[in-house]
């Protein structure tokens, strides 16, 4: 049978469409950080669902559209495996690829699922919604959880991101998904538009409203002091340089003209070797027996953790935090028994062991910053394990991104750890390895900050926490009811399931 070319290339064409609307929809978030963008990619792929009949297609158009943001999104996901070229370059493309394919399946499911009802279209735009909303707080939770890139980061330069203290990351996402579904819905779609921007413009406006002129600091006036060393990752862990990473860190924390510091942080495994309580005296002697805290690889009982631990003045150790969400394939291979002996051990364990989940608390009681809720790393992407029950004083995250260059990633890292400031109204200190290192205050506004690439110190006051929001009350339970009634109204209502086609 020949073969119709000019058939294969519609075909090919009209799949480009969606593909092509998710890299636009991606160009919202840093360092891009055109929300418009956003709204108009989304925009298209709603009205490529519209187009498209049964489940399939429907089902294409979802994953395809998701193909095309996640490529884009999570583009920096290459670079860790380039650190190494010659040992993991092989494995750069198929991470991106296997992981944007991978997200892309549950938006596929999203645009498919509303397909199968027999109800006339606007109903079945209500669904899309609905089943969108809901794949994006799956993503928070399945395989360990990765809800990296969620649409609401897209506002973090506008006032609307303010609203995430009320309805968090996961309600702005879902807010952004229903207006922009709105004027498909409407009657008339000039007049749903118009609604749609209405409510935004409303939303800027009281965010703009919410944010008080002048930021407020801590009575006590304490100094904390950030040390960035951006130790590139390819020398973190040569054997001949940590001699000379750990004189970078020692110097910068000991920097002329800077010694009133009442805290000094550094960032995540900072200390590359192993320590004991002697060595940890000599630390402490050598920044000034001055409080430290500083991250390291912990060997216990046969295990290894990624931790953060807390010196006092005297150098004796107060407090140790584990971190106890790990990476998968950076610190621990999933499905052990098979892939481990394809891929070897996660990317940042300088092939020792597996990094073990921690257990205890993540809590600690620190000089200058009072009760401190901890995090390393990518911990501080998930809304509700960052929200908590007790309220601590402020928010600390210890990160490494130089796995990930000066790609987009870091730009998006930081966004998604200020917006943890937003939604729960406590300040955060950040810091980084490479950058974006950064003190901000419990409105995300940034007080000072060391861009990526750079090498530096920081010093800086600790603005003041604001009383506690609605969403560090509530977290998303608002939204998951929500979604609950609306779904459980609209499948009441809804026509029999039809054929797959």
């Amino acid at each position: 049978m020949p073969l119709d070319t000019p058939r294969v290339m519609k075909y090919y064409l009209r799949a480009s469409y969606p593909c092509a609307a998710g890299l636009l929809t991606s160009m919202g978030n840093a360092p891009v950080s055109w929300p418009a963008l956003t709204l108009i990619g989304i925009g298209i792929a709603v009205y490529l669902f519209s187009k498209a009949k049964g489940f399939v297609p429907s089902f294409m158009v979802g994953a395809l559209f998701g193909t095309g943001y996640y490529l884009a999104t999570l583009s920096w996901l290459v670079f860790p495996f380039l650190v190494e070229p010659t040992k993991n370059g092989w494995m750069a493309p198929f991470a991106l690829i296997v992981t944007a394919v991978g997200l892309s399946l549950l938006w596929g499911l999203a645009f498919g699922v509303p397909a199968l009802l027999k109800d006339e279209l606007r109903y079945k735009y209500f669904f899309l919604g609905l089943s969108w909303i809901a794949v994006e707080l799956l993503r928070e939770h399945l395989f360990t959880g990765f809800p990296w890139g969620m649409f609401a980061y897209t506002l973090d330069s506008t006032p609307i991101i303010q609203i995430t203290s009320v309805i968090g990351a996961n309600g702005l996402t879902g807010l952004i998904i229903f207006l922009t579904i709105l004027p498909f819905v409407w009657k008339n779609f000039g007049q749903g538009a118009l609604i749609s921007i209405t409510v935004l413009a409303a939303i800027w406006f009281w965010g703009w409203q919410r944010v008080p002129p002048k930021m407020h600091f801590e009575p006590s006036g304490g100094i904390v002091r950030i040390i960035q060393p951006n130790i590139p990752q390819k020398d973190k862990w040569e054997p001949l340089k940590q001699s000379e990473n750990f004189n970078l860190l020692l110097d910068l924390s000991n920097s002329a003209g800077k010694n009133n510091a009442g805290l000094i942080i550094w960032p995540e495994t900072a200390v590359t070797v192993f320590v004991d309580e002697k060595d940890m005296s000599n630390i402490s002697a050598r920044i000034g027996h001055r409080p430290l805290v500083a991250g390291y690889r912990r060997y216990n009982d046969n295990r290894m953790y990624n931790s953060l631990m807390s010196l006092d003045a005297k150098g004796s150790l107060e407090q140790i935090y584990d971190k106890q969400h790990l990476v998968p394939f950076g610190e621990f291979i999933p499905f052990e028994g098979f892939l481990k002996w394809i891929l070897g051990s996660g990317l940042a364990n300088d092939e020792i062991w597996d990094f073990s989940e921690g257990t205890g608390i993540s809590f600690l009681d620190l000089p200058v910053l009072g009760t401190v809720r901890a995090l390393i790393c990518y911990e501080a992407i998930f809304p509700h394990e960052v929200r908590t029950d007790r309220r601590p004083d402020i928010l600390l995250q210890i990160t490494n991104d130089a796995w990930i260059g000066n790609s987009w990633g870091p730009k998006q890292h930081f966004v998604m750890a200020k917006t943890r400031s937003t939604e729960l109204g406590l300040p955060l200190v950040r810091v980084s390895n490479n950058g974006i290192s950064a003190v901000i205050d419990g409105y995300g506004r940034i007080v000072s900050k060391l861009d990526v690439g750079t090498r530096g110190v920081l010093d800086s006051q600790i603005p003041a926490s604001q009383s506690a929001t609605f969403y560090s009350k509530a977290g998303d339970w608002p939204l998951r009811f929500l979604l609950f009634l609306s779904g459980a109204f609209l499948f009441i209502r809804s026509k029999i399931i039809t054929n797959i086609s």
